[in-house]
């Protein structure tokens, strides 16, 4: 069997797309649900806030700045989306994860 590769340059080339995406919003949700790969939204999407993205090396990194006095709640789930707007269930989810904020 034939095995194959993501080139270097092939993996710059994504990384460069994702880091010139627009519409990103980090999302932070309450559902404690298992991530799948079919998800399209958070479980239960509570707030969520425009953000910036970028390349680092071989990684894309994605950060926004919460204040004390916003998503006040128990995280349970974050997402990351591209395309979207600051309407909740708006754009790409890119990935999602959850956390233990408690």
């Amino acid at each position: 069997m034939t095995q194959g590769v993501f080139t270097l340059a092939g993996l710059g080339w994504v990384l460069d797309l994702m880091a010139a995406a627009t519409g990103v919003y980090i999302a932070i949700g309450d559902n404690a649900a298992e991530p799948s790969q079919a998800d399209t939204g958070l479980g239960n999407e509570r707030f969520r806030m425009a953000a910036t993205m970028y390349r680092d090396g071989d990684q894309i990194v994605a950060e926004c700045n919460v204040s004390e006095s916003e998503a006040i709640f128990t995280w349970k789930e974050i997402g990351l989306f591209i395309e979207a707007t600051d309407g909740i269930g708006s754009g790409v989810l890119l990935a999602r994860a959850l956390v233990d904020e408690a």
